[in-house]
């Protein structure tokens, strides 16, 4: 029997998976779907407790697969993105039926810098294969949409309010329960080009001048945000939460 091709979702912490794209998972029962978490979720010091939520979150949708890497969770210390990329690319050589992959926005959706750093990775990765990369299409026009059914809206909802209580009210302003899930396309030259915009800075955390040709494709989701980047230093923006 022919092994069924899978999609594998990769995000940074504990209840991205569920924020972003349970109903995506809930809506394609057919499908395997695989999940990795690239941190610990230990910014908090709850580490082990959020792992545990990982695995119940899994359980109920009935994601086949997961797995949780040790990067370490801490705010304001960025995922060093050349081991973060070697880790993705050595995932994928032993995982050779994954069909799409999806994952954090460009952006970071609501700005959270893992987000930003795993979109990066994850498009800078896979940059020289032929698996399509789907980002969670936060202030920008989704090219795939997932309605969710009652049903499934009401299972994603027990999962963020029973399973992720504490991080949902932690939240709760910022992250309102979607009933509609979108998802866009970037080329890792965009992703590129947004991620040296919002970071301005090396791996050894040494300011860069910004890039200074914006991507010029007629596709490119953010054309509407390249006037507030040019003139803005995103990282003295103050933290939203």
């Amino acid at each position: 029997m022919k092994k069924l091709k899978s999609n594998l979702i990769i995000t940074a912490h504990p209840d991205d998976e569920s924020i972003f794209f349970a109903g995506l998972v809930l809506e394609n029962p057919n499908t395997p779907w695989s999940l990795i978490c690239v941190t610990n979720g230990g910014n908090d010091g709850r580490a082990q407790e959020r792992s545990q939520e990982l695995s119940q979150a899994c359980a109920l949708l009935k994601i086949t697969h997961f797995e949780q890497w040790d990067f370490q969770d801490q705010y304001s210390v960025r995922l060093n993105q050349e081991q973060l990329q070697q880790k993705i690319l050595k995932y994928l050589k032993t995982s050779s039926e994954i069909q799409e992959v999806f994952t954090h926005g460009p952006l970071g959706e609501y700005g959270h810098p893992h987000h930003q750093d795993v979109s990066h990775a994850v498009h800078q990765a896979l940059a020289s294969t032929k698996i399509p990369v789907w980002s969670a299409a936060y202030n920008c026009k989704p090219e795939k949409i997932v309605r969710l059914t009652e049903k499934n809206f009401n299972l994603k909802a027990k999962i963020l309010t029973e399973i992720y209580p504490k991080e949902s009210l932690r939240f709760i302003h910022l992250l309102p329960l979607q009933g509609v899930e979108g998802f866009s396309q970037f080329t890792p030259t965009e992703s590129q080009w947004i991620y040296q915009m919002l970071t301005l800075t090396d791996e050894n955390n040494t300011s860069l001048p910004p890039p200074s040709h914006p991507p010029q494709t007629d596709n490119f989701r953010y054309h509407w945000l390249l006037s507030l980047l040019e003139r803005t230093n995103y990282k003295n923006l103050k933290r939203p939460f």
